[in-house]
């Protein structure tokens, strides 16, 4: 499990409350400053936090984020929703590691299947939930999480971690720092991960199953779809290396280099063709061919880093360099390579001004390289353009006034331009306002707008997905006038440069403070106006809307657009509350609610009929994310140098899934079974700790789901890419640490 910094952990007994608003965060504005004044909201998953978590993914450890929703497709896949609904593509959180933004800009979101960080290697996380356009652009709308790993010095000397438990899970763990002169710092790290992923429903385990049906009845049919070999597993090779260096008082110089490499299981789900002419026996082609390919994504990550800071008297200034090199054959729907380079270079200077100004100016450029190639022909995922340059160009300037002693005025906006997509930059401008009248207790507001960029694949992309039969079958079925549509394939297709970025008009406001050393309390509320947003348009029933392929010559599509379609406003917010009630026992209890209405379909464009689109016909949202989650977190020292830890998470009912044919075994919404139907969910972890050896070693014991009396579906479908159901069960599992 991951150690707490230092050769001594802090007992709950030693602890103050007062520490937890006392700490200083960078994420907020890219400097440091003290959480108790800042005008955000923010949670901080501090080392600690980290450590007694005893979870195994960076997903886990967030789950217990107030604001924020992470929610499983299958072990490789997640949802994420931070003030927004879940999405494994969520274009509205901002994804950040040691100042290197990790977001896919291909298709958005962050792809988890690559990003397999050793937790124990991570200082802390900083999740800022509301807009952060202003410091960092486009997509940085509902949310931002910032991972800050350990540097040199907090990397000093051997720490070796052995984790194991059920599901196959294995993952072993090894870092090493020394000091090779003074103020010079290096270490590296290394971590092998396997496992064999949730199981499968147990209907799929055998040669046949008992299949339902949408009328209640039970038929045996064979399962030829999915064979024993596994097809939701991970096995991942992760190193790397980094150093601090402060040749003198005011400079430093800190940097890094990490690879992973991932191969985790999938399922293909795209409809194989069907024969352009009749077979023989055309009686034999009732259901539609076959679709799911057992395969397996492969994914190369490489990032390399280097920072300098200058802390002068009146500037604090830091350049920022990266390279971001991402190798991925996605098996996701059609599959493809996704394959980009990210550079980028920013510089930013805190100036410390006159009369009570703090002045932060930036500026960053980036480039994007696509190369995309088809590992099947002319059914997978295609690009108009499949080797591409993109360019970001972006500039910044803040200004914080200090207004007497218990005010602070922050004005900002941010200009940037997405050669993607337009020429024209996009402003993003900010103002908030604090107010502290007493040390302990902070209130605040803000008003903002912000944006999300189209993806890649939102401009771009053209994705087959389902054929529609040919003329031969419908006439085969007594039809005489095939749909002009027969024979072609529904793909999802890109809106090129009509597709426009979605505006967030946002108010916010919150307060925090603390009740002598005993209760702390923070609590945040919001408002959003939301337009254009971008999602896919719904199938077209009458199948008469026809259009030639982009990619493929003299192919035919029955194209579902991505563009902009609807507008909704959503409200809602956050509470926290941290308490010693006993000596040794830390509480922490929060509330959150997520509310959206107001959802106004937009004509869908290229539409025959002129159809407007209709909140039912919108994809994923908002009955995929629950509208109220409570969470519950203990910390318990016990005698012996034990430690308990308990974690619980209450949500009000909502969609875990949607409908799976049985027989065909796909994703049908016209004849399929209701897969997790809406319900509450309810989860309990727990973890046990005891130090040996003068807090050297470290052994855990961890369970998770604890008051499941069955397994339970956790599942939440994508059409495009999806799986059949999942089952996330109880499981448990232990580890050894050590640290010199």
């Amino acid at each position: 499990m991951p150690a707490v910094a230092g050769a001594q952990q802090v007992g709950l007994d030693q602890f103050s409350l007062n520490r937890l608003l006392d700490i200083d965060i960078t994420s907020v504005s890219k400097r440091s400053q003290q959480l108790q004044g800042v005008a955000s909201s923010v949670y901080i998953i501090t080392e600690e936090d980290i450590h007694r978590s005893g979870a195994t993914r960076v997903q886990d450890v967030l789950k217990m984020t107030p604001g924020g929703w992470f929610a499983d497709d299958s072990y490789t896949i997640s949802a994420v929703g931070v003030r927004e609904g879940a999405h494994p593509f969520s274009q509205t959180q901002l994804w950040i590691l040691d100042g290197v933004p990790i977001t896919n800009p291909t298709t958005g979101g962050v792809i988890f299947d690559i990003l397999d960080l050793p937790l124990a290697d991570i200082q802390r996380i900083e999740v800022i939930k509301g807009p952060g356009g202003t410091i960092y652009g486009a997509n940085a709308v509902t949310g931002i999480i910032s991972i800050f790993t350990k540097d040199g010095e907090r990397s000093q000397g051997l720490h070796a971690v052995l984790e194991g438990g059920t599901q196959g899970y294995l993952a072993p763990y090894i870092r090493y720092g020394y000091e090779p002169k003074e103020n010079f710092f290096l270490s590296a790290w290394a971590k092998f991960k396997n496992h064999e992923g949730y199981d499968r429903n147990p209907m799929f385990s055998g040669d046949s199953l008992l299949a339902p049906t949408k009328f209640g009845a039970l038929i045996m049919h064979p399962n030829s779809f999915f064979p024993v070999a596994p097809d939701d597993d991970q096995k991942a090779i992760s190193f790397g290396a980094k150093w601090d260096f402060q040749p003198w008082e005011k400079w430093r110089w800190s940097g890094g280099i990490s690879r992973s490499d991932v191969r985790s299981g999938k399922y293909n789900i795209v409809q194989h063709p069907w024969p352009d002419s009749a077979p023989a026996d055309p009686a034999a082609y009732r259901q539609p061919p076959p679709s799911e390919i057992p395969d397996e994504d492969h994914g190369v990550q490489v990032v390399a880093r280097t920072r300098v800071d200058y802390m002068g008297e009146y500037h604090a200034l830091f350049l920022n360099a990266y390279h971001w090199r991402h190798d991925l054959r996605w098996m996701g729907g059609p599959g493809f390579n996704d394959d980009f380079d990210v550079s980028d270079l920013e510089l930013q200077d805190n100036v410390q001004a006159y009369k009570g100004h703090r002045i932060n100016i930036g500026a960053n450029m980036r480039r994007v390289y696509f190369r995309f190639t088809n590992p099947d022909g002319s059914r997978s995922s295609n690009f108009v353009e499949p080797d591409l340059k993109a360019y970001l160009f972006g500039t910044f300037l803040q200004d914080e006034l200090t207004l007497g002693t218990r005010w602070r005025l922050t004005l900002g906006a941010k200009a940037e331009t997405w050669t993607l997509i337009s020429p024209v930059p996009e402003i993003s401008p900010s103002l908030r306002l604090a107010y502290r009248p007493t040390p302990d207790l902070t209130f605040w507001a803000a008003a903002s707008r912000s944006i999300t960029t189209p993806s890649h694949a939102h401009s771009d992309m053209e994705i087959p997905v389902q054929q529609v039969p040919p003329p031969w079958y419908f006439q085969a079925q007594g039809v005489a006038n095939p749909p002009p549509a027969a024979g072609a394939w529904a793909a999802i297709v890109g809106g090129g440069t009509d597709v426009k970025p979605t505006d967030y008009y946002t108010l916010e406001a919150g307060g925090r403070g603390w009740l002598g050393s005993l209760l702390q309390w923070d609590g945040s509320g919001f408002y959003s106006w939301v337009r254009d947003q971008i999602s896919v348009t719904p199938f077209d029933a009458s199948l008469q809307t026809v259009v030639p392929s982009r990619v493929n010559a003299g192919g035919r599509i029955v194209p579902l657009y991505y563009t902009n379609i609807y507008n909704y406003e959503s409200f809602g917010g956050e509470g926290l509350i941290r308490l010693f009630p006993i000596p040794l026992l830390r509480l922490e209890l929060s509330y959150a609610l997520f509310w959206k209405y107001h959802v106004l379909g937009r004509e869908i464009p290229g539409d025959t009929s002129g159809r407007i689109v209709k909140e039912e016909d919108l994809h994923g949202e908002p009955r995929w994310t629950p509208r109220h989650v409570g969470r519950v977190k203990a910390y318990l020292d016990l005698p012996w140098d034990v430690d308990f830890s308990l974690f619980g998470i209450l949500s009000s009912p909502f969609m875990r899934g949607t409908h799976f044919n049985y027989i065909t075994q796909r994703p049908d919404p016209i004849d399929g079974v209701e897969v997790g139907k809406e319900r509450a969910q309810f989860q309990l972890d727990a973890i046990l700790q005891r130090a040996f050896y003068r807090d050297r070693i470290t052994a855990t014991l961890w369970g998770r789901n604890l008051l499941a009396s069955k397994p339970y579906t956790e599942f939440y479908n994508q059409y495009v890419w999806s799986t059949y159901p999942h089952q996330v069960h109880w499981t448990f599992g232990g580890g050894l640490e050590y640290r010199f």
